[in-house]
């Protein structure tokens, strides 16, 4: 930060990110450039033809060095500003961005400074609103629940449906806010490039849901690569997609039935499936819905929507496949497939 606040007391520097740079290289060429002259000059009687080689070359080499250690430095408050905003992503820290002004960087820094504390506020405003209406919500059920009592000894079907559907509207609340939770955990996710082993997924994945296979004799069949590729997703996020969709599966399976997870490259893309041949899907398009009413056995409606949630963190596809109630259920996971240098690798 020295360096960069050094140049930008030169009013003629201060204003532009940019002529910082230009300033820096045309003085680290300038000087390389004035030393070889000037060793020429005063020596060039005394030198010879390796000499008149190797001076050059020293001072070129020397001059990128220079150059490219002053860059660096003029490179620190970008480097500063994107560990702070690691910091925020994953641990929800305090931006502590570099105070600077005057430039395009610190018009940068300032503007993301904006938006990031305007979300901020976003979200604790939406929050409050949805404790608030949580709260009064929960009042409302505790009344319904009140009302039920009071007029059970005389209308005792008016009392259950009135407790059954003040026990719909909490549920409702609780999923809310569940999912609302879990939305602001997956926009804090970094999603890298990064190199995804199927192979050892699967057995992951396998092992996760073997007590839910046991338990119902079910028969999980899995098609793997052999080889690794290159994804833009999380680790844990792909892992949970998968764990879900599974699970989805076998809970919906009759007993002693089978799934299939096939993962292969298809058409440029990572294709993984899921297939059961259980109870099937009665409207295909309402299961990927934000609330949806709470099925009988207890899974959570917002599964399937975080999970195309993720996915779309992933710049991918979910689908979902059916022809109907009891003809079993598929669903497509299409990822994009990324290469990267030897560098990267």
């Amino acid at each position: 930060m020295r360096l960069y606040r050094t140049l930008s007391s030169f009013a003629w520097l201060h204003n532009s990110y940019f002529s910082k740079f230009a300033f820096v290289i045309v003085i680290g060429v300038g000087i390389s450039a004035l030393a070889t002259m000037s060793f020429f000059y005063l020596l060039h009687a005394q030198l010879g033809p390796r000499e008149l080689l190797v001076v050059p070359v020293g001072m070129a080499v020397l001059a990128i060095l220079l150059v490219l250690a002053a860059v660096r430095r003029l490179l620190y408050p970008i480097q500063y500003a994107a560990q702070s905003m690691e910091g925020y992503r994953k641990k929800k820290e305090a931006l502590s961005f570099p105070s600077l002004e005057g430039d395009e960087m610190a018009t940068l820094l300032e503007d993301v400074r904006a938006v990031v504390q305007s979300a901020d506020n976003a979200t604790l405003q939406r929050q409050g609103v949805i404790e608030m209406l949580s709260a009064n919500m929960h009042a409302e059920v505790s009344a319904l629940n009140l009302i039920g009592d009071d007029i059970r000894p005389k209308h005792a079907d008016v009392a259950d449906r009135l407790t059954e559907a003040g026990a719909r509207m909490a549920s409702l609340v609780d999923i809310f806010l569940e999912t609302m939770r879990k939305e602001e955990e997956l926009a804090r996710k970094v999603v890298r490039v990064r190199r995804v082993e199927f192979a050892e997924v699967g057995q992951r994945v396998r092992r996760a849901v073997e007590p839910m296979l046991t338990a119902k004799q079910l028969e999980l069949s899995m098609s793997l690569p052999e080889r690794s590729f290159y994804l833009k997703v999380d680790d844990d996020l792909l892992f949970d997609v998968l764990v879900d969709l599974v699970g989805n599966a076998a809970k919906f399976s009759d007993v002693g039935g089978k799934i299939e997870f096939v993962v292969a490259r298809r058409h440029g893309l990572m294709s993984i499936m899921v297939r059961d041949y259980g109870k099937g899907i009665y409207d295909v398009g309402s299961i990927f819905k934000r609330l949806r009413a709470k099925t009988g056995d207890g899974q959570s409606p917002t599964g399937l929507y975080l999970c195309r949630q993720i996915v779309n963190r992933f710049e991918g596809t979910l689908i979902a496949q059916s022809d109907g109630e009891g003809k079993g259920s598929t669903f497509i996971m299409e990822l994009p497939l990324f290469r990267l240098s030897k560098k990267k690798r």
